[in-house]
């Protein structure tokens, strides 16, 4: 056909130039970079409220979410953009609402290899041969900033949880203290009536006994207990010589 040969050329000469040990270094290098990045992106999702895509059958690339720009109203292509200013190639900003039309066919969440688009917005990225540590930092450092200048913003801790009730300590209970025996109160309980022992008569009561008792508590044992004292009869008089 009539496609250049320079790159064919480019790639024998080095491949002449590198041998196939160095190659398989580069290779194996090139894994441990991977996982590297993928350390460092984690860090930043969480940063910025986002996560890393779950991706294990895909050893070349991986995805970010993008979803707090959404939220924020900022459209998630606009950080393709502001990479590409911080002098940051090769990631890709994969959207829903990406449509292309190629030789007059209509493509849908075009660049997501997936029919009828990811849910989510996210952004793809890899850790190509030659790529160092110091590389990886740089291009984190940048993608973070460019996050935050968009708008993306970690998201706000839980509430605390609310305080545990406080311990009720019930007051100690006291007995009741046992009621008094009274000697002749029959029915008439002097604790059930509120009057005092003193106070309650029976019917076997003295004469003798109710006056000393009307002397001390006249009111009391006067109208206390009517029935008691109506049957008590005055003593007999002295007889006479």
């Amino acid at each position: 056909g009539r496609a250049s040969a320079a790159p064919v050329v480019d790639f024998f000469v080095t491949m002449l130039e590198m041998g196939w040990n160095r190659y398989r270094s580069l290779v194996d290098e090139r894994l441990e970079t991977m996982g590297y990045l993928h350390e460092q992106l984690e860090k930043v999702a969480a940063a910025v409220g986002e996560r890393m895509l779950c991706t294990p059958h895909n050893p070349i690339s991986m995805g970010m979410t993008l979803t707090t720009l959404e939220q924020c109203g900022v459209n998630p292509e606009e950080l393709g953009g502001a990479l590409f200013l911080r002098c940051v190639s090769g990631t890709r900003v994969v959207t829903r609402a990406q449509k292309r039309t190629v030789a007059g066919l209509a493509f849908e969440a075009y660049g997501s290899h997936l029919a009828g688009g990811f849910p989510l917005p996210y952004l793809t990225c890899a850790a190509g041969l030659g790529m160092q540590r110091e590389d990886v930092d740089q291009m984190c450092a940048r993608l973070r900033k460019s996050l935050l200048d968009l708008g993306a913003h970690a998201p706000l801790p839980p509430p605390p949880p609310p305080p545990p009730p406080a311990a009720v300590v019930a007051a100690p209970t006291t007995a009741a203290a046992p009621p008094t025996a009274v000697a002749g109160a029959g029915e008439n309980h002097p604790e059930q009536n509120g009057t005092p022992a003193i106070a309650t008569q029976s019917a076997a009561t003295t004469p003798h006994e109710v006056e000393e008792v009307s002397d001390r508590t006249p009111a009391l044992a006067t109208t206390h207990h009517p029935a008691a004292t109506a049957n008590i009869t005055p003593p007999p008089a002295p007889r006479s010589g």
